[in-house]
């Protein structure tokens, strides 16, 4: 019995020697290389900025009107640049106000870029944005798609970008001429917004 034991313990000892020297060798044939480099990653920056350059439309005391006429005042006219380094897609929104009187279907608009020919003729709001769940709008109503556009991205000079992407538009609004008698008393009110995002 103490043969078997002794065998045992002998085998059991050989397996630990063998193992051990095999680790051993392991790590005399192991080869580690390493970068030599550092690697980067640069984060553009994303950022629209909307800005009035004129007072908004303020449509106290109107009535319905031609296209003609809603067409001949003075526009407001805004402007939004990227100032930032991402390129960036928009829409742009005119949204509506759950306080208003006035239905939408008496409002007509006209909205162009600076640099483009001024339409002739007004357009009805028809084109529904249904995603306007993310706009923190108080009272917000029913918000409609005005124009989509892509801003191309600025350069990083330090700390400051230039020469981001920019366009300016000019917006009119008036109240429909095919409007009745009905209008007489009401209100609409609308704020313009611009979801960017970055592509």
């Amino acid at each position: 019995m103490k043969l078997k034991q002794c065998l045992s313990l002998l085998v059991v000892c050989l397996v630990i020697i063998v193992g051990l020297f095999a680790v051993r060798s392991f790590a005399l044939w192991l080869i580690v290389e390493e970068q030599a480099g550092i690697n980067e990653v640069n984060v553009g920056c994303f950022s629209i900025d909307y800005h009035e350059d004129t007072a908004s439309i303020n449509l106290n005391n109107t009535y319905p009107t031609t296209d003609r006429v809603g067409l001949s005042g003075n526009p407001y006219t805004f402007t939004i640049t990227n100032t930032c380094t991402i390129k960036s897609q928009y829409t742009l929104t005119l949204n509506t106000l759950k306080t208003n009187t006035l239905g939408v279907g008496n409002i007509k608009y006209a909205l162009y870029k600076t640099g483009e020919e001024k339409p002739t003729v007004g357009q009805e709001l028809k084109v529904i944005n249904s995603e306007t769940k993310n706009l923190n709008i108080t009272n917000l109503g029913t918000s409609y798609i005005l124009d989509t556009g892509v801003l191309s991205g600025g350069t990083k000079v330090g700390e400051k970008v230039t020469n981001g992407g920019q366009t300016t538009y000019n917006l009119y609004l008036w109240i429909s001429d095919a409007a009745g008698n009905e209008v007489e008393g009401q209100n609409f009110e609308a704020s313009i917004n611009v979801v960017g995002s970055a592509i």
